[in-house]
């Protein structure tokens, strides 16, 4: 049975690089549509802060949706909505790891969906 929030979602925490060389960064052939997504929704790297708040808040507010057991880490996939800088309401997919020398949920990934799973 999933927990009804993530374990220790209030230490929650974006690496910076994440955001930067990940999902803002055009130039990264891993990142995909991730930092055309991001910057249709208006973030972008003068407003890193508010991607990285806003994730937060996906983490903290919403339920775990999946688990998943690897040798080094356990990583939760958790949904949730957002008010964007251009103002819509959008859904996002993300995914935490938590490692065993660092309780605190770190950001994986994340990106937009067309709606949520199941609606």
């Amino acid at each position: 049975m999933l927990p009804r929030r993530l374990i220790n979602a209030h230490s929650a925490w974006v690496p910076v690089e994440k955001i930067t060389q990940y999902l803002l960064n055009p130039f990264n052939p891993r990142a995909g549509s991730k930092p055309s997504d991001f910057a249709e929704m208006g973030y972008d790297t003068q407003n890193i802060e508010v991607l990285e708040r806003d994730l937060i808040s996906v983490v903290r507010n919403y339920p775990p949706i999946d688990e998943r057991i690897t040798p080094i880490s356990v990583t939760w996939r958790v949904e949730g909505f957002v008010t964007t800088p251009s103002g819509e309401v959008r859904y996002l997919r993300t995914v935490w790891e938590i490692r065993p020398d660092d309780p605190r949920p770190r950001l994986v990934t994340a990106y937009p969906v067309r709606r949520p799973q199941g609606g």
